[in-house]
């Protein structure tokens, strides 16, 4: 039995448009899935070290600090990655159980690492030793003294939205050496210069 010309054409209109259904139906999903996982990322102090540096005559003039993070995407959604990363940090010094003193540092070391963060991707930060000083090194060795290192995280995210709005989740991290899981403290969108007119779109499938 032959099949005509139009019937042909309305089984391949048929077939189109089943798979633009489908794509459509998995592209509208994973936008309903972005909010919940720029909300969701889960970062982590995965190591910290801390070691008092002396000077010739056995002073401390430098406390050395080297941390390494994990950044990693808990949920189901595809089309996120990792384009920038940066923080500052305090040093806390626990004199006592209700006591302590913070020493404010400067930014971490520039780190260029990006990285996907699909399901099941986790995107590994180490940055370079670098020295806490000021008052840091003084407090730390004191005995009876706990230093505490407290890391205020920046990661923009790269998305969908690329042309119109960076996604910027920030986060707080506290640890005294263990790896520790750390919390989010808000979430700042800036806007590409046009406004938000244009774009969207439903992150990919």
């Amino acid at each position: 039995m032959k099949t005509s010309k139009r019937d042909l054409l309305m089984l391949v209109f048929a077939a189109v448009t089943l798979v633009v259904l489908v794509v459509a139906t998995f592209g509208a999903m994973n936008y309903l899935r972005f909010y919940p996982a720029i909300t969701n990322i889960q970062v982590r102090i995965t190591s910290l070290q801390t070691t008092v540096l002396n000077d010739s005559t056995g002073a401390p003039i430098a406390l050395q600090v080297e941390v390494a993070f994990s950044v990693e995407n808990p949920t189901e959604y595809t089309g996120l990655s990792l384009s920038h990363f940066e923080s500052t940090y305090d040093v806390v010094a626990f004199t006592s159980p209700t006591g302590n003193v913070t020493t404010f540092g400067s930014p971490l070391p520039y780190n260029t690492i990006t990285g996907p963060l699909n399901p099941g991707d986790i995107v590994k930060i180490r940055t370079s030793p670098f020295n806490a000083t000021g008052d840091a090194p003084r407090r730390a060795g004191e005995p009876g003294t706990t230093i505490r290192l407290v890391f205020h995280l920046d990661f923009v995210l790269s998305s969908f939205l690329n042309k119109v709005s960076s996604v910027i989740p920030s986060y707080d991290c506290t640890s005294s050496g263990e790896p520790t899981t750390c919390e989010q403290t808000g979430m700042t969108l800036i806007t590409a210069p046009g406004g938000m007119g244009g774009g969207g779109g439903g992150g990919g499938a």
